[in-house]
């Protein structure tokens, strides 16, 4: 079976949103992500998954992926796709998925993120 994830570089400001995931999860920083669920555009999602985990609704999407990565977890393939988000809204409302959140400097997001995918993911969306 195949995953589809999205991965949302949000930015505002210059600045990209990157948030902590509570303890039980792992604790590691990283950007908003989620997964696709049944009849569900991939635009939806990116929508719905910076809603939920961020609260932040006002939103300008760029179309164009930036990136994608393929990968295996357990049987499963996973297909992540990269989308560069923009937002004027610069208060977050986190889900009970994180426990903080920080508006950092491209370079100094991808210090903070823990994953070599998101690293690479806001690299490629903000063009460095």
């Amino acid at each position: 079976m195949t995953q589809i994830k999205v991965n949302a570089i949000i930015k505002n400001n210059g600045k990209i949103l990157v948030a902590k995931r509570c303890s039980r999860d792992g604790g590691f920083w990283q950007t908003i992500t989620g997964t696709v669920e049944n009849n569900e555009n991939i635009i939806d999602t990116l929508k719905r998954e910076i809603k939920e985990e961020a609260g932040i609704s006002k939103i300008k999407i760029d179309k164009t992926p930036v990136h994608y990565f393929i990968w295996q977890k357990g049987k499963d393939d996973v297909v992540e796709i990269v989308y560069l988000v923009s937002t004027k809204e610069a208060n977050v409302k986190l889900s009970q998925e994180h426990d903080a959140y920080l508006w950092l400097e491209p370079k100094a997001a991808i210090k903070k993120v823990g994953k070599a995918n998101n690293k690479m993911a806001i690299r490629k969306a903000m063009m460095i």
